[in-house]
């Protein structure tokens, strides 16, 4: 299994989530990134929390995204997630292997090098670093 990040994607008021699978087809189907585990965290108008496996009939396709989950998302992890969330509005939790960096860490050793750090920097932090005069 090659580096594994976990992505958090709120949706507001019930928002449906279903129309960010076709992106996520397209990058399983490329063979950039697999989804090792998934789950939906909700939080209730009342502050319940609810988390959710995904299958084929709250997300359809799902199965073809995700043919061999793995349990890397438990359920206090996406708790966790829900209990940061605002009330009515729920999150999915993506478990996404990177299997890109997979292949990167084979050629590294393959000819004596390894991979010593993989790192992810948001958007905004890189944006800013790319602002600063160096």
């Amino acid at each position: 299994m090659g580096p594994v990040e976990v992505v958090v994607i709120s949706f507001p008021d019930g928002r449906p989530m279903s129309a960010i699978v076709p992106l996520l087809a397209e990058l399983t189907a490329g063979g950039a990134i697999r989804i090792a585990d998934a789950v939906i965290a909700r939080k209730g108008p009342g502050d319940d929390v609810m988390v959710t496996d995904i299958e084929d009939d709250i997300m359809p396709l799902w199965s073809s995204l995700n043919p061999s989950p793995r349990p890397l998302l438990s359920g206090s992890d996406a708790a966790l997630v829900a209990g940061g969330l605002d009330p009515s509005s729920s999150a999915l939790v993506l478990a996404i292997e990177q299997v890109w960096a997979e292949s990167l860490e084979r050629v590294a050793a393959d000819s004596g090098g390894q991979l010593e750090l993989h790192v992810r920097v948001g958007a905004d932090v890189a944006n800013a670093a790319a602002l600063v005069d160096s």
